[in-house]
């Protein structure tokens, strides 16, 4: 298989923002301070992007640097890096798979998936005159069994200079991150972007429900606004809520509503974006908008045909959703994305930033005003996250946003669940928890109230 090489297209490259001006400053005196790397942890929507051309650009120009190889964790995200890298005047082609590898050899470097790449790192044909950046680089962490990590390891130190970049800059299971050191990091946060007008304020709609589970065969009703404090047992709950179609239903339909005022009044091209849990689900959210009259695509894998679809629906103002699993969140871009619905039960601080992202790239209003991103979720999504909004923007730019979206208010949903023994989930997290001071009834994990109705439990620490 032989891959083109793209006419490259130059044009006349829009300023630097001052962010993007003081990360480059750092990483060029990095560089010549003879530093093996330098980080950067900028919000998503921020532009690391443009940034990353712009330094190895310079740094090709004017350092003696020749070549770059380009990680990243998809293929979506590969197309997109050497048509950023096209845009600045150097060939940088796509690589997919490792036969490909060893043929494709771009004049400036090449763009790659860590998989290929692990499956054959000498052929990208790294030494010191090579700039490795690790786009996403929390998906080359480095743990047991982790493949991917090594490679990353392995490339940077035959490399000249490392350049590792993420919106969340952390690992999901606490693992290091080869080349990220704290002393060597350029951080820039959401809350610095919105002030900044980089990217657009999120305001977070949480729809309450009650539940009738069925705790080791006798009912009780839960309400799914009460805190699930670990991700296994806030999983579960979530996925429980999710089977329940009148649950799900109402929050797309949330969804719709505020979209079409959104285009009525304020972005006649704005568009919105469904997560779904599974594969399955998406299909039912799209088969639910179809029978509306409600345009979307539906994207649930890598492959060409669902590309296909996602590009469709950044080019087709008139589709309204993209309904897809998890693989949408990351690197996926499309700037008028207004409106979410999530509809997973992934619940990890990791995954949340960089799905709520999705819809805060800065999309302008008629008056040119910048659009404000609304998210409908359940609002069992554990505290940590709920409460957000709280400290990621100031309150008065939270509450400016909230005022100009159509919100729409849902009444509390009730759904009856059999989830059966609770017992073996408890034991699990038994080291999490404790007795309520006081106790009346109150089971606590990691240290807040889980549910009131689970008095006469028996764990580890006794029976109450």
């Amino acid at each position: 298989m032989t891959t083109q090489k793209p006419a490259l297209e130059l044009a006349e490259a829009p300023p630097l923002r001052q962010w993007q001006q003081e990360a480059q400053q750092r990483v060029i005196k990095a560089a010549q301070g003879k530093k093996k790397s330098f980080s950067i942890s900028a919000c998503p929507s921020s532009g690391k992007t443009k940034f990353t051309t712009s330094t190895v650009k310079k740094l090709m120009d004017f350092h003696g640097y020749t070549r770059v190889v380009v990680v990243v964790p998809s293929d979506e995200i590969r197309h997109q890096w050497s048509q950023a890298f096209n845009a600045e005047g150097l060939d940088v082609p796509t690589v997919t798979g490792s036969k490909e590898l060893w043929s494709v050899n771009g004049e400036h470097g090449i763009a790659s998936s860590y998989q290929t790449l692990s499956s054959s790192p000498d052929a990208a044909r790294v030494d010191n005159k090579t700039i490795l950046v690790t786009d996403e680089c929390h998906h080359g962490s480095v743990s047991q069994d982790s493949v991917w990590g090594e490679t990353v390891l392995a490339l940077g130190a035959k490399s000249g200079f490392v350049l590792p970049l993420s919106g969340t800059m952390w690992s999901t299971s606490g693992a290091d991150i080869p080349f990220v050191d704290s002393s060597r990091t350029y951080e820039y946060s959401y809350h610095q972007g919105v002030a900044d007008g980089v990217v657009a304020p999120a305001v977070i709609q949480r729809i309450p429900g009650k539940t009738t589970m069925k705790f080791a065969g006798e009912s009780r009703v839960v309400s799914s606004s009460l805190d699930y404090n670990t991700e296994e047992l806030n999983s579960k709950v979530l996925s429980k809520l999710l089977d329940d179609q009148e649950f799900v239903f109402s929050l797309v339909d949330a969804g719709v509503e505020s979209l079409q005022r959104i285009r009525e009044n304020d972005c006649p091209d704005a568009g919105g974006l469904i997560v779904c849990k599974t594969i399955a689900l998406a299909h039912v959210v799209h088969k639910h908008l179809k029978d509306r009259g409600i345009s979307s695509i539906v994207s649930t894998s890598v492959c060409d045909v669902d590309s296909k679809e996602l590009k469709k629906y950044r080019e087709d103002d008139s589709i309204l959703f993209a309904v897809g699993v998890k693989k949408m969140v990351e690197g996926w871009d499309a700037p008028r994305c207004s409106v979410g619905v999530w509809l997973t039960n992934i619940s990890t601080e990791l995954f949340w930033w960089q799905t709520i992202s999705r819809c805060t790239r800065v999309h302008r209003t008629t008056e040119g005003e910048i659009q404000p991103a609304l998210w409908y979720t359940p609002k069992s999504l554990f505290t940590d996250l709920n409460h957000t909004e709280e400290t990621w923007l100031d309150p008065e730019v939270y509450n400016e946003a909230r005022a100009k979206l159509p919100i729409v208010s849902l009444p509390e949903v009730v759904h009856d669940i059999d989830w059966g023994p609770l017992e073996p989930v408890f034991k699990a997290n038994a080291k999490y928890a404790a007795p309520a001071p006081n106790f009346s009834g109150e089971f606590k994990v990691l240290g807040r109230i889980f549910s009131p109705c689970l008095k006469d439990y028996t764990n580890d620490f006794g029976t109450y």
